[in-house]
């Protein structure tokens, strides 16, 4: 997606029945290996909820994204340490590195702490997190810094939320321990860490396995789940458990107009035994793929789960796989290698999200999507990273032919399990202390954990010519067992 969908302004929230009153923030994981001198091994496990300090570590620093560890209340940014301690200079953020402006609300909620950050230099190299003054200080005394607070985690479980399992593990330098931390909700992957020899430290405290937010307050033009909003005053938007509007939905778009028309749900009740999720949906091309239209992509994502956004985009990050709509006639270059079709109108090809979006080219329509035309659309994902597509032209009163894809490509059902590094089903069996990182919520290289939901952002560029007449309508999103018998249908 653009660079833009993970520069979101945070939710506040409201009373709805479960809502919680603070924000939450991703306590995002990197990790660096290399050597503090040659020969002496280097081992780093770093957590921020600082997006722009996450970013650094993995760009400029070479640290490999292992995605999200949990989500937790957020603090100020300007927060003391344990001894009074101010922030260390160029750790704190204004709106915690996102590059938009952010409006977090970071009240510290009842029975929480504060989750320190502190750090040791050369030659153990160690970030270290504790939300107990008594043991920060005792470290501080032992030779770390602190750096900063990255957020409040809760001494007791509130309603839905999970231990953070903490671990470490000293490796000799020939003269002194190289120690690291791990930092895990995942029991599988602590017994896989324990089982190849990390000690269990304890539980740090609890945070939340996904961003369980009810609603978010809107405040750009346009539409967010059905729901008009405006940029004059924010509007309190449901998007938990969203049952999508069946009514008709512009999909159009201006430079100051860029998501009129966007559907986002951060959680899908799942049933027992659902195996795949399914959208079902009729589209509108209308004026979107002509050639001097304004349209970038439009993407429709499943298994996708997001914090999220008054600005109408998702907030870091966005996962899941799907499709995206987009010119045929120019493919989709800017980010992929998709080849350009000679003819025009619009193009389907596939997309595995993550922190970093991948495009695939491999299955394309044989003819390119008709402009001023409506199609009925089935997009399903199952928990194997298995994608099928269906693609028909509307025939009201009737059900049209499946559309055929181009020869000598891959035709739907593919696979896309290959993509993924990481187990999709990560169990302690399958995990090591390499790939322990598999079990987060969001490790961004493997199909998303239990909260799933759905994605629908109609992306656009600057353009004399902004699209104006596209359309979907009657989007539906169904779970399914693994033989295909609709669950639930919202």
């Amino acid at each position: 997606m653009k660079p833009r969908s993970i520069a979101a302004v945070a939710a506040l929230l409201f009373g709805s029945p479960g809502a919680h009153a603070y924000d939450l923030v991703q306590l995002i994981e990197t990790h660096y290996a290399g050597e503090t001198a040659p020969g002496v091994p280097e081992s780093d496990t770093f957590l921020t909820t600082d997006l722009k300090q996450s970013d650094d570590s993995a760009n400029i620093d070479g640290a490999v994204r292992r995605g999200v560890v949990g989500w937790l209340p957020c603090s100020p940014p300007d927060l003391p340490g344990p001894g009074g301690q101010p922030p260390l200079p160029g750790t704190s953020n204004p709106d915690m590195g996102f590059p938009m402006p952010m409006a977090f609300a970071c009240a510290q909620p009842p029975s929480s702490l504060p989750f320190y950050r502190l750090y040791k230099g050369a030659p153990e190299t160690e970030h270290f997190y504790t939300a107990s003054a008594v043991e920060a200080n005792a470290a501080i005394a032992s030779g770390y810094v602190f750096e900063r607070v990255e957020g409040y985690i809760f001494k007791q479980p509130p309603p839905g939320a999970t231990a953070l399992y903490r671990l470490s593990d000293c490796r000799s330098t020939g003269r002194d321990c190289n120690r690291e931390h791990r930092y895990t909700i995942s029991i599988a992957a602590k017994d896989a860490l324990v089982d190849a020899g990390w000690t269990f430290d304890g539980i740090a405290g609890y945070v939340f396995d996904g961003y369980v937010n009810d609603t978010v307050q809107a405040r750009f033009d346009g539409r967010y789940n059905g729901i008009a909003v405006t940029d004059a005053a924010p509007t309190t938007i449901p998007i938990q458990n969203v049952r999508p509007p069946k009514s008709r939905e512009a999909l159009k778009g201006t430079e100051r107009d860029p998501l009129y028309g966007y559907l986002q749900s951060n959680s899908t009740p799942r049933p027992a035994n659902a195996a795949k999720m399914r959208a079902k949906f009729s589209f509108y091309t209308g004026d979107l793929f002509d050639d001097d239209s304004n349209v970038s992509h439009i993407p429709i994502v499943l298994y996708g789960h997001a914090q999220g956004a008054s600005d109408g985009i998702s907030a870091g990050p966005v996962d899941g796989i799907g499709i995206f709509f987009a010119k045929a006639n120019v493919g989709f270059a800017a980010r992929a290698n998709c080849p350009p079709d000679t003819s025009e109108g619009g193009q389907i090809w596939v997309e595995l999200y993550g922190r970093d979006a991948r495009i695939e080219c491999e299955t394309q329509l044989r003819n390119p999507l008709l402009p001023y035309t409506w199609y009925d659309v089935v997009l399903t994902v199952d928990d194997a990273a298995v994608l099928d597509l269906e693609v028909r032209f509307t025939l009201f009163g009737g059900f049209g032919p499946p559309l055929p894809f181009k020869p000598g490509l891959a035709h739907p059902p593919v696979s896309y399990a290959s993509r993924y590094p990481c187990p999709l089903d990560p169990q302690s069996a399958a995990l090591t202390p390499e790939n322990a990182y598999c079990a987060n919520p969001f490790a961004q290289d493997r199909v998303p954990n239990h909260r799933t939901g759905y994605l629908v952002i109609p992306v656009f560029l600057a353009s004399a010519a902004p699209a104006s007449g596209g359309a979907i309508r009657g989007f539906t999103i169904q779970w399914l067992d693994a033989n295909g018998n609709v669950l639930t249908s919202l």
